[in-house]
């Protein structure tokens, strides 16, 4: 069984995230991040789902967001989405409007 059929994404990247702190298993954990977005790039994940899956919705001062690491990680999947299936509609630039907006709104909605 690999760790992709026993975890769910969320909670195997959360692990992978953990286990990139401690400077034992730094080493093991940046090789089972590619391995984890070589999966999603071959299951096609939606760039916006990784980016929630990367928590980058949930950053409050979203001119912080290109100093995160998971930002960059981003990116990197959606490239490499794009470059393996050339095909399939792959835009950052909408994912980052869609959210960035969706921040928008709710903010004015809550703190008219």
């Amino acid at each position: 069984m690999t760790l992709a059929g026993k975890y769910e994404d969320d909670a195997l990247y959360r692990l992978i995230q953990q286990a990139k702190r401690n400077p034992e298993t730094t080493s093991l954990a940046t090789h089972l991040q590619g391995e984890l977005t070589q999966y999603w790039i071959t299951m096609k994940k939606d760039p916006g789902e990784i980016y929630r899956k990367f928590q980058l919705d949930e950053i409050q001062s979203k001119k912080d967001i290109f100093n995160k690491p998971e930002f960059a990680a981003w990116v990197n999947y959606a490239d490499q989405l794009s470059v393996t299936y050339p095909g399939l509609p792959v835009s950052k630039t909408s994912t980052l409007t869609k959210f960035f907006l969706l921040t928008m709104i709710f903010s004015s909605l809550l703190w008219p």
